[in-house]
């Protein structure tokens, strides 16, 4: 398999043969600056995740944020399928799969970023089913999500990364709309949590530090 994708990824040169657009570069100012505002987010997070465990003897955000983290691992094996690049300029915590002609190197910023898509989506979507919500409920749930997904990776940090190759649905950015389902992992997650809970008890929210990293992954 890896002498599979050594092949078919590099070519002679070492430039990815799928690679139709000119490198492009993001700024320090601009990348520290994802850096930052994702940082403080994830911080916040964490901090109303320690409130809850602790005035309302709450787990679950924590729980959900802890499998977040090890949503990163996944994420690179997601844009070495699905083509996607992180420009030079960012800074970088990782790099994975340096024998294709487009390595992912993976940027802080990114890490951060998961606390809120996966960590707090998961506890979010949860806490709408514990309310037993009707079906309009969760078509507007799974709808804003999508709305989420497109303005943060057609507007607001794409200018960090792209999808080279040919990818369809490209429909008013850069952010191949397909992309769009795939993301819905914690709608799943959130599913087998509630079950789980409403099975075993309060004790099966520790679940979620693994359910939230496999739901994202599948």
């Amino acid at each position: 398999m890896m002498a599979y994708w050594t092949s078919v990824l590099a070519a002679p040169n070492g430039q990815d043969i799928f690679d139709d657009r000119p490198n492009r570069e993001i700024s320090t100012e601009l990348a520290n600056w994802f850096t930052y505002v994702s940082a403080a987010i994830a911080v916040a997070a964490v901090l109303y995740a320690i409130f809850l465990l602790i005035a309302r003897r709450s787990p679950l955000l924590m729980f959900c944020i802890l499998g977040s983290v090890l949503c990163n691992p996944i994420e690179p094996i997601w844009e070495a399928l699905g083509f996607l690049r992180f420009y030079p300029g960012n800074d970088f915590a990782f790099n994975m799969f340096h024998v294709q002609g487009t390595p992912v190197s993976y940027p802080w910023w990114a890490i951060f970023v998961y606390v809120l898509f996966s960590g707090v989506a998961c506890y979010t979507i949860y806490r709408m089913y514990e309310k037993s919500p009707t079906r309009r409920t969760f078509w507007y749930c799974v709808a804003g999500q999508a709305v989420f997904n497109i303005l943060l990776e057609g507007f607001v940090i794409t200018a960090a990364y792209d999808y080279y190759g040919d990818h369809p649905w490209r429909w008013g950015s850069d952010f191949p709309l397909w992309w769009v389902f795939a993301n819905f992992g914690e709608v799943l997650s959130a599913a087998i949590l509630i079950v789980a809970v409403r099975y075993w008890g309060k004790k099966a929210m520790a679940l979620a530090i693994l359910v939230v990293p496999s739901g994202f992954a599948a």
